[in-house]
């Protein structure tokens, strides 16, 4: 008896291993044979399922049945809340505000605002920092009695931290989805950010595998220090090296996570009620603590230096020439006092030769000194008591693109 060939595409990946058991999904096809693993993407035309094979993509045509996995529903809790940030519970229709210790839920939706920020434990397993101006869904939260772990999270737009660590089992799985794009790691820590246009993807350990959606095509890797950006109906572009102010980012979160993951073994168990709270305590407190420059050991030891990093970013069109644009550290900085600033600004003309400067309290600190015509990156430093650095553009004439990233380091008592 002959037998039907199916359509499947098989695309090498190393990040998502799976074992025949109840903990993956299967899709059964016409024909008898049985793909298991785990179903990432289903559209009208096909079912993305990821196997230890790699990325298989099934057309429906061919398609007789779906059994999706289901452990139980574990939970996530906050940690640690800056500003207006709000949760839509699963089912619910009025957003209610988050406060440290709030226990999230499978189907649950999180938001913040232009200055919010949040950071929440997810399961037994990752810490997640959701940035300003983002909404985002968990859409899956499960944890089984052997600790294995699936998450996925939908990112509408924003940006979002997150360390998954090393996952404990092979059937745990986690997964970032946005308009267009699907990102699964084994064990990272990266950055997800979905724009209206686009999403860009960036890794500071470990490493990613990136697709798009709605598109046949398997993932690229995109590997420590290193970034890629999707479109939708375009494969990811190839990784470029990591952008100054993604790394920058991951300065203001990098002490924090480290505290979180060591406090917690190197991994976490949060559980629902009680239990998941008194986690956030633990962690929250350590937050506090280096939040407040203590190491935990007591005594009256000397604070250490203290640092706030900003970053911004500018895109024009010359309408006349200088333009300046001041970046205020204030908001970040409260009520302590600026000392020093340090300031690295990526350039690029684009089109036409442009100038470059830094001013920093009436003064030039770093300048490209004349027109340039390719990217480059100046730096600059100088001591004062100032929340305000201006980035001044200066072009040939009317029409001329450019772009800058700046990232302001303050130096603060």
């Amino acid at each position: 008896m002959n037998r039907k060939i199916i359509s499947l595409v098989f695309i090498p990946v190393i990040l998502f291993f799976f074992s025949a058991t109840s903990l993956a999904d299967e899709v059964e096809l016409k024909n008898g044979d049985v793909v298991k693993g785990e179903i990432t993407e289903e559209t009208e035309q096909f079912i993305a399922v990821e196997t230890d094979k790699g990325t298989s993509f099934i057309k429906k045509d061919e398609v007789k049945a779906v059994s999706r996995s289901q452990m139980a529903a574990t939970t996530g809790t906050v940690v640690e809340v800056t500003g207006a940030v709000d949760v839509l519970p699963k089912g619910g229709e009025q957003w209610t505000p988050v406060q440290k210790g709030t226990v999230l839920n499978e189907g649950d939706s999180v938001r913040t605002g232009s200055d919010s920020k949040a950071i929440a434990l997810l399961g037994n397993q990752a810490i997640m920092a959701v940035e300003p101006e983002s909404n985002v869904g968990l859409n899956k939260l499960q944890q089984s009695p052997k600790k294995d772990i699936k998450v996925k999270v939908n990112l509408d737009r924003g940006q979002i931290w997150t360390d998954v660590g090393k996952l404990r089992t092979k059937d745990s799985k986690f997964h970032v989805a946005t308009p267009a794009a699907v990102t699964g790691v084994r064990g990272t820590i990266f950055t997800v950010q979905a724009g209206p246009e686009k999403t860009t993807v960036a890794v500071v350990d470990g490493s990613v595998d990136v697709r798009t959606r709605e598109m046949m095509e398997g993932p690229v890797r995109v590997k420590k220090n290193y970034m890629t950006e999707v479109t939708p109906n375009r494969p990811p572009a190839k990784p470029t090296a990591i952008s100054g102010a993604f790394l920058a980012q991951w300065a203001i979160y990098q002490a924090k996570f480290g505290l979180l993951r060591s406090g917690m073994g190197g991994g976490f168990q949060v559980s629902p009620g009680q239990a998941a709270v008194g986690g956030a305590a633990v962690a929250g407190a350590a937050i506090a603590a280096a939040a407040a420059g203590g190491g935990g050991g007591g005594g009256s030891s000397p604070a250490a230096p203290q640092t706030v990093t900003v970053t911004a970013s500018r895109s024009g069109v010359f309408p006349v020439t200088p333009t300046d644009t001041e970046i205020d550290g204030s908001p970040e900085i409260g009520e302590r006092t600026v000392t020093r600033v340090d300031v690295s600004l990526d350039c690029n003309p684009m089109t036409v030769p442009d100038r470059f400067q830094v001013i920093y309290e009436g003064s030039p600190i770093a300048d490209t000194g004349d027109l340039i015509g390719t990217p480059t990156t100046i730096t600059g430093s100088a001591p004062g008591s100032s929340t305000i650095v201006t980035i001044r553009v200066i072009s040939e004439g009317v029409g001329s693109e450019w772009h800058w990233d700046a990232v302001v380091t303050y130096h603060v008592e």
